[in-house]
């Protein structure tokens, strides 16, 4: 009997030193050793913007930790020394920089601006001053006031140019050349120049060209024509069976 009395008054004791810390749920056979993955439902005391990095008696928070796919971010990240990889679908209000940030910007401008040469070898700016179908993103371009000739670039790196414009010449027997160019804030782009004979009266003559340059912020971007004869103008094409002609276009693309 005493024994049985001694028994008891220790399972009493035990169970009475057990600390109730809060429900743990256990979907995984339970042993001296339980993985961390069999445990679900546990507190966490981390606010939002943070997340745990140690769990054992207590809970530790990091700022700055996001690793599963679906996370919002809000506020300012910064990785410090840490990488961030395999991001998709960002979606940010504000600047994102880096080394290696691809910004994509591109700009597509066509125009039915016509000019003849009034002054053989002078270069004459082209406005862009249709509206109907310009395609930009990040290159500033304004198609309705007096700098309708001038792209601005917004984002530094490497782009690709495709450009075209058409002329006519109304000499009877001509024998001129129509040229075109880009300038980068005034200087021919290097590489950019392309010119054409005109043997033909009345003749639509197109003149394309294509080119690529490492461009700064803050760049500006004009198209120009001239010819060896004031015989010579930018004109529109004609006879095509288009419903729409234009006298140039211009294509600038961002690739890295």
């Amino acid at each position: 009997m005493k024994k049985l009395i001694i028994a008891t008054i220790l399972c009493l004791f035990v169970l009475s030193s057990v600390i109730y810390a809060g429900p743990i749920n256990v979907d995984e056979g339970f042993a001296e050793l339980m993985a961390w993955s069999g445990l679900y439902s546990y507190p966490s005391a981390c606010p939002a913007g943070s997340a745990i990095t140690q769990l054992d008696d207590s809970v530790t928070c990091t700022d700055g930790w996001v690793n599963i796919d679906g996370d919002n971010w809000t506020g300012n990240m910064n990785a410090g020394d840490y990488n961030i990889t395999n991001i998709s679908n960002v979606d940010a209000n504000g600047n994102i920089t880096a080394e290696n940030v691809f910004i994509l910007s591109d700009i597509y401008l066509h125009t039915d601006y016509a000019r003849a040469v009034s002054n053989a070898g002078t270069w004459y700016n082209i406005s862009f001053t249709h509206n109907g179908n310009i395609l930009k993103q990040n290159i500033q371009h304004t198609y309705n006031d007096n700098t309708n000739d001038t792209i601005t670039i917004l984002n530094s790196g490497i782009y690709d140019f495709k450009y075209a414009a058409n002329f006519n010449n109304t000499n009877a027997n001509p024998d001129d050349y129509a040229v075109i160019r880009l300038t980068i804030n005034g200087i021919e782009l290097n590489g950019s120049g392309m010119g054409r004979h005109m043997s033909k009266a009345n003749a639509n003559v197109p003149i394309t060209g294509c080119t690529r340059y490492n461009l700064t912020a803050g760049d500006e971007i004009k198209m120009q024509f001239t010819s060896t004869s004031t015989d010579t103008s930018l004109e529109l094409q004609s006879g095509l069976y288009l419903d729409h002609y234009d006298s140039a276009r211009l294509c600038i693309v961002k690739i890295r």
